[in-house]
């Protein structure tokens, strides 16, 4: 009778607890559309001038310094950039 009480015990806390998981769920979508957005398309629009910011372009390391075509959000030796420079106006884009 008590392994029941206490199987019951736990299924009502899982069915009490997952409508919370569901919203943080739901906030995690919703705060990462922007990232998605900007990854399907490869480009990126300045908050400040409205051009269009190709993430595929020829791109130095920061921190290896390595200049390299590709992906200017990542490079090969791990580093992820926070931001880079508005290839328009010079603006920093934070991502």
């Amino acid at each position: 009778m008590n392994s029941i009480a206490r199987g019951i015990g736990v299924a009502l806390l899982y069915v009490i607890a997952a409508p919370t998981y569901v919203v943080i769920a739901l906030i995690n979508v919703i705060r990462s559309a922007p990232a998605a957005r900007a990854i399907r398309t490869g480009i990126v629009v300045c908050p400040h001038c409205r051009a269009e910011n190709d993430l595929d372009v020829k791109a130095t390391c920061p921190r290896c310094c390595r200049t390299d075509y590709g992906n200017r959000l990542r490079c090969r030796c791990g580093n992820e950039a926070s931001s880079f420079d508005c290839d328009h106006c010079g603006t920093t884009i934070d991502l």
